[in-house]
């Protein structure tokens, strides 16, 4: 595959004017200061390399990413962006179902919908003083707002896959999946003491 140069103009997911991260350099000095070849398998590599330390990282700075945008712009939480992504695309359903899917205990979910709900973005029998309980709906308002967040949201996701080349998207998708099915189905495995002492 040809080496050829990634889009280092794309447009800053977070707009103008926005400060540069001070330690985003150091971080990534302390990702990539090793030998030009490394054994991601040896018995001594180093914790930074771990697959799981990189994507936590990642992770986290796309997280850290998608809540300034949406607090800054659209004065709304990334666990209520979710909760209500997940209802104007895939229709209602309960808290408990939002919490399977969006990983979130079901106290994070019950606050967001009661958010929303305020705001008059979902409707939800659980209203503003329960827990999750019955399903939820987006409201006429919250398709509305869902778009107008999507459009943004979506400007970023581009953003973002311009990291890589476009050959390469179905490639970075196909690993993220094979990995989430890997550690899904193996966990309890992987947390069994490796190497016992004689």
């Amino acid at each position: 595959m040809g080496s050829s140069p990634r889009r280092r103009d794309a447009i800053s997911p977070v707009g103008a004017g926005c400060e540069e991260d001070p330690l985003a350099a150091e971080r990534s000095s302390n990702l990539t200061a090793r030998d030009d070849v490394v054994d991601y398998m040896s018995d001594d590599v180093r914790i930074a390399d771990f697959l799981s330390v990189r994507i936590s990282r990642l992770a986290r700075s796309v997280d850290r990413m998608s809540r300034k945008i949406l607090a800054e712009e659209f004065d709304i939480s990334l666990v209520q962006w979710r909760c209500l992504g997940l209802l104007c695309e895939r229709g209602p359903m309960t808290g408990q179902v939002i919490s399977e899917i969006n990983d979130n205990d079901n106290s994070q979910t019950s606050r967001a919908l009661r958010g929303l709900h305020e705001r008059g973005l979902v409707g939800w029998q659980g209203g503003s003083n329960r827990r999750a309980a019955g399903a939820a709906h987006a409201t006429e308002e919250g398709f509305v707002f869902f778009d107008k967040v999507a459009r943004r949201m979506r400007a970023r996701h581009r953003w973002l896959l311009n990291a890589v080349e476009p050959d390469e998207w179905a490639t970075v998708y196909d690993l993220l999946d094979r990995l989430k099915t890997y550690v899904d189905a193996g966990w309890e495995e992987a947390a069994k003491p490796q190497d016992k002492e004689p």
